[in-house]
């Protein structure tokens, strides 16, 4: 969303790429508006849900050429880890 890039046939309409706190809200509070979740979703705040993932580096101000190789550290959701690259196994329940 950052640069307008496809993996397969490069930059697709650079002019609707979206700076990077753009694209963090459309992927986190609008996602949760569109999805009528808004009221339990998409921010951190108390009362809301807390999924959440880590990176092994920042998203805002990394190189855009690093993006695509950023890998997660770790996904929670709903209170379980669900993915961490550590374990030899997913991560489940």
């Amino acid at each position: 969303m950052v640069t307008g890039q496809t993996a397969s046939v490069g930059v697709q309409g650079p002019e609707y790429a979206v700076a990077r706190y753009t694209e963090a809200y459309l992927s986190t509070a609008a996602g949760a508006h569109l999805h009528g979740e808004r009221r339990r979703l998409g921010s951190s705040q108390l009362g809301y849900l807390a999924d959440l993932v880590a990176f092994q580096a920042d998203l805002i101000t990394c190189a855009i050429d690093d993006l695509p190789e950023i890998r997660p550290v770790f996904t929670i959701v709903a209170g379980r880890t669900v993915y961490d690259p550590d374990w030899l196994i997913p991560a489940v329940g």
